[in-house]
């Protein structure tokens, strides 16, 4: 049987849809440790404000949809915000109803449940869960 030539444009896009997949891990963290570095030191509003909302509408919820393993980027891209927004929400509210607001908290509790998210979907750690690495 011979190759056809949709199949090496299909291996093509296969390798990309895994490095990309793999980078995202990378992504998510430098994410939080930017929002955590601009947070921390005041950064100025103008460099804070668009690393606060990247991070808030899309890295908790990837983070933890990573795992669903759902296959198609679009399907990805909206339940990752949808999630984030809900993970973000939830936890404001938590801070809110405990009676200890505090955004710095917040995004402190955003940053470990995203955190959290991206060790959960590591290879290592799937391993000894014993769960398909995907």
């Amino acid at each position: 049987m011979t190759p056809t030539s949709a199949e090496p444009h299909l291996e093509s896009a296969q390798r990309w849809d895994r490095t990309w997949a793999d980078a995202w891990p990378a992504i998510i963290l430098a994410s939080s440790v930017a929002v955590a570095i601009a947070s921390l030191v005041e950064a100025n509003p103008v460099v804070r404000a668009p690393l606060v909302l990247w991070f808030s509408l899309v890295c908790p919820g990837l983070a933890w949809v990573r795992l669903l393993h759902l296959g198609e980027p679009l399907v990805e891209a909206v339940a990752a915000i949808a999630l984030s927004v809900a993970l973000s929400g939830l936890t404001a509210g938590a801070f809110l109803y405990a009676g200890h607001w505090s955004p710095s908290w917040i995004m402190v509790a955003l940053i470990a449940i995203t955190v959290v998210g991206v060790a959960v979907d590591s290879p290592r750690l799937r391993g000894r869960l014993g769960t398909p690495s995907g």
